[in-house]
């Protein structure tokens, strides 16, 4: 398993326009808000869980674990949400690109994600 894996998984964080169960959104603006609330409970997640781990042990461990569960229902929860607001996937991504910056992360991996995400190497 390469770092694809972890790329994909974020890839698939921004299309998916994800949520963290702060409330239904009421606009596609509310919506990129809740992604990014989403990953940071993923990065915060990842910083907990595995803080201990070099990002090449994480990557290692495939693709079965809690947080990433959890980020899964989440996402496709919002994802339905997403389509009843008629929020294009453009619309999310860019809300949330503006929003990556407010990332924060404790580890050495969460940094990792986060430079991911502000990268666009994903």
């Amino acid at each position: 398993m390469t770092k694809h894996f972890l790329a994909l998984v974020l890839a698939l964080s921004i299309a998916a326009s994800a949520c963290s169960g702060g409330g239904e959104a009421s606009s596609c603006e509310e919506l990129a808000i809740q992604t990014i609330d989403l990953l940071q409970n993923l990065i915060d997640d990842v910083d907990a869980e595995f803080e201990s781990m070099s990002i090449e042990e994480f990557i290692d461990t495939g693709d079965s674990l809690p947080s990433i569960e959890s980020f899964r229902n989440e996402s496709a929860a919002i994802d339905a949400r997403s389509e009843e607001l008629d929020c294009s996937q453009d619309e999310i991504a860019a809300g949330v690109a503006a929003r990556v910056g407010e990332l924060t992360a404790q580890t050495q991996l969460g940094r990792f994600v986060i430079t991911l995400l502000v990268t666009g190497d994903i």
